[in-house]
């Protein structure tokens, strides 16, 4: 299921700066830039660095 919790993030990380409106996510984050540290240590803990280049891209952005 983490897996599924870094794409989460990853989508929510570019919803929040596509849609600068609140929104709160299951976690409680509420931010991009938080978005994209949950989705960074998830990719750390589950080693699914398939996700790495969305990572970036959302690094960028931010």
């Amino acid at each position: 299921m983490k897996l599924y919790a870094v794409d989460a993030a990853l989508l929510r990380g570019n919803l929040m700066l596509d849609h600068p409106q609140p929104l709160l996510s299951k976690e409680g984050s509420s931010s991009a830039q938080e978005q994209y540290e949950l989705a960074k240590k998830l990719i750390d803990e589950t080693g699914y660095h398939l996700r790495n280049k969305e990572l970036e891209q959302l690094n960028a952005k931010i």
